[in-house]
């Protein structure tokens, strides 16, 4: 058997992702035995042997299928010759051992964009090229200043110029130090002033309880006063233990409740409220967890329950947050899965609710109860807001006449309980 040049003995440069052909030439069985030929390789310095099924000697080439071979890798390969005799392979024959060596690998420069309150948070995967001494960001395929200079791999766009709600899409040029580019990232695209709330899959053993992050990815600066965070999950699968601070949420009142949803499905409805000496909370950047929320599982192994964060409905209520001026935030909300996995047919009916301002409980007057109208009827209470007179009756929750504190802790109750509590009145002091 001889092998001909196809690849050339120390070719390079050969694309892993593509289909290789070697081709060889038969040489006459003096018996006039069928002759089986093989293609064989192994990663030079290595003893594992790879090998192609035998084929007929009216074949005269063999095939390495794409994505077979490895990256940045030197090959020694041959053609086997074998008899076939009564069955069996025979008499083997080997030919002449040549080399090859596959490309480099593509240099993959991953970014990611994260929209936040007030600015967009870039990403990207640092790189070990030495050759690499900056990077250049572009918005829309124009370059944004100042250029990134290595070895940090983030960078804040806090353009004020940026239309709230208009998407933007971002790459990264790695450059070298005459400021030409090497290589660029993906594109990764945001919307421009939009906070988000997300959770990650997260796995446990049976009968394991662990944390669940409520990440924000980006708080962008972002001053939140208060909260409503609803998150449904599948109770044949994990059981709720309860909701703790993180270090973003220290100077906060944390609480949540358990409601019954539909089928198996529950709702954790949780509650976060500023108390902190400051007259505002304080600003938040980058990415962090604003609650830890403990599951326990309780399904059998494979099972999986999603953990899905509900959108604010009015009349209903829903995952909502404010700025420390009790302004609504545009809020993007990304749920994942709890991985022991029962798959579940069906949604929830979704329903269009109208609802009438500043009812009881409503003192911003969107129709819904929330952890913010606590707040405004605290800062009412101190004094720190002066309140319309619809504003008055909504907050007056226990009707003695007056919009403070005590009124704010059943707001906050409504919300973790949708039911108002029992309210007893001193009619002397009304008097």
């Amino acid at each position: 058997v001889y092998t001909t040049p196809s690849p050339d003995n120390a070719a390079i440069n050969i694309d892993p992702t593509q289909e290789l052909i070697v081709s060889y030439e038969a040489s006459t069985d003096p018996d006039n035995d069928n002759v089986f030929y093989r293609l064989c390789r192994q990663k030079d310095g290595e003893d594992i042997l790879f090998c192609t099924p035998q084929e007929p000697s009216a074949n005269t080439t063999l095939t390495i299928p794409p994505n077979a071979l490895e990256f940045g890798t030197s090959y020694n390969w041959w053609v086997e010759a074998k008899d076939k005799v009564d069955g069996e392979f025979l008499n083997l024959t080997l030919g002449e051992t040549r080399t090859f060596t596959t490309e480099e690998a593509p240099v993959e420069l991953f970014l990611e964009a994260k929209s936040g309150y007030a600015n967009t948070l870039l990403e990207w995967d640092i790189s070990n090229n030495t050759d690499v001494v900056s990077y250049r960001v572009l918005r829309n395929g124009n370059p944004i200043l100042p250029v990134v200079e290595a070895p940090n791999v983030s960078f804040v766009d806090d353009d004020n110029t940026l239309i709230a709600g208009t998407e933007y899409c971002y790459a990264v040029e790695a450059l070298d130090v005459n400021d030409i580019s090497l290589y660029q990232s993906n594109q990764g695209c945001a919307t421009s002033g939009v906070t988000s709330l997300a959770i990650k899959n997260i796995g446990a053993l049976q009968e394991e309880t662990v944390n669940v992050p409520i990440i924000i990815p980006n708080a962008g600066n972002l001053q939140v006063s208060a909260s409503d965070i609803w998150l449904r999950f599948d109770s044949n699968v994990i059981s709720y233990e309860g909701v703790s601070k993180t270090p973003l949420t220290n100077d906060y009142s944390v609480t949540a409740n358990l409601q019954d949803d539909f089928d198996s499905m529950k709702i954790v409805r949780i509650s976060v409220e500023y108390n902190g000496s400051e007259m505002n909370p304080p600003p938040i950047q980058g990415e962090g967890p604003l609650v830890d929320v403990a599951f326990k599982a309780i399904g059998n192994s494979g099972d999986s329950s999603t953990l899905e964060l509900i959108p604010f409905v009015i009349g209903q209520g829903g995952s909502t947050m404010y700025d420390h001026e009790d302004n609504e935030i545009v809020l993007n909300l990304s749920g994942n899965s709890y991985n022991i996995r029962r798959v579940r047919d069906g949604q929830a009916s979704s329903r269009f609710y109208v609802g009438e301002a500043y009812v009881t409980g409503d003192v911003n007057g969107n129709g819904t109860p929330q952890t913010v109208d606590a707040r405004i009827v605290r800062k009412i209470g101190i004094g720190r807001t002066i309140p319309t007179s619809e504003q008055k009756t909504a907050g007056d929750i226990n009707g003695d006449g007056l919009v403070n504190s005590a009124d704010a802790n059943m707001i906050v109750h409504y919300v973790l309980n949708q039911e108002w509590p029992e309210v007893t009145v001193d009619i002397a002091k009304l008097a």
